[in-house]
């Protein structure tokens, strides 16, 4: 039997269903084309922020050398200091659009009882309990880098009251089930093999759809899943195809493991 008769014959050619395409499309993610952004969370960037603020950031970033030490942030990840500034720059925004933004005072000296409690009155009227925690906290630690000398404890106080108030959202209408995922898999395939222009194209659908339908069946990490090799890992033995993984990338030193089998 060939490829084609093959993928025909499982997903009788015929593109997903409206409700698996719904199923599959991540939720919350899409084109920001006709989106309105909402400026009542915009951060302010750090070229934005009070000269006090904005000093005390580029210090806390300043990597060490070999003779002095760098800044309080400068061990972080760049990653983790960008959302710290975002964050501290989402709370300097609020203040700026309520009137409430000095432009004078010192690094993390508007970061107040007063003004903590109404920026999170107005977090709460937009976002979930989880976000909001996550703004005070990031909040806190931004503060703590900017002005390392200054107590933030109440704050501290405040993070673990809401802590206690937090609701995480459930994530079990986001699951897609293996047929659907297998189904969209082999769907790919069977669409690259009607209607790609080139044999390139062809061959990058092929090999998506089978990813998809493959990880479906047996999910394995990625990056043992992206070092599969054919013949080696991945064979044919007696009509049937195994995934076969070596010991030493399985925690299962000396042994193979033969993680998954169809045919």
């Amino acid at each position: 039997m060939s490829k084609r008769e093959l993928v025909s014959r499982t997903c009788s050619w015929r593109v997903p269903s409206a409700e698996v395409a719904a199923s599959l499309r991540p939720t919350g993610v899409g084109s920001r084309v006709g989106r309105r952004v909402d400026l009542r969370s915009r951060s302010l960037p750090v070229s934005e922020w009070p000269d006090a603020d904005r000093r005390g950031w580029e210090e806390a970033c300043r990597p060490g050398s070999r003779l002095k030490p760098g800044g309080a942030a400068s061990s972080l990840a760049a990653v983790s200091r960008d959302d710290f500034a975002r964050r501290y720059g989402a709370f300097l925004g609020f203040l700026q659009r309520n009137d409430r933004l000095e432009l004078h005072r010192a690094a993390a000296t508007q970061v107040t009882l007063p003004n903590v409690e109404a920026y999170i009155v107005d977090l709460k009227a937009r976002v979930r309990s989880v976000t909001v925690y996550n703004c005070i906290h990031m909040l806190r630690r931004a503060s703590e880098l900017l002005a390392s000398t200054t107590n933030f404890s109440w704050l501290a106080e405040i993070e673990k009251d809401i802590a206690l108030e937090m609701e995480p959202r459930s994530k079990f209408d986001r699951l897609v089930l293996t047929g659907q995922l297998v189904e969209a898999g082999l769907t790919l395939m069977a669409e690259a093999q009607e209607f790609a222009a080139t044999d390139l194209v062809r061959a990058r659908g092929v090999r998506n759809g089978l990813m998809v339908a493959l990880l479906a069946l047996c999910p394995i990490r990625l990056r043992n899943f992206a070092a599969l090799q054919i013949g080696q890992t991945f064979k044919e033995i007696n009509g049937r195809w195994w995934i076969a993984l070596p010991g030493n990338v399985t925690n299962l030193a000396g042994r193979t493991s033969v993680l998954c089998q169809h045919g």
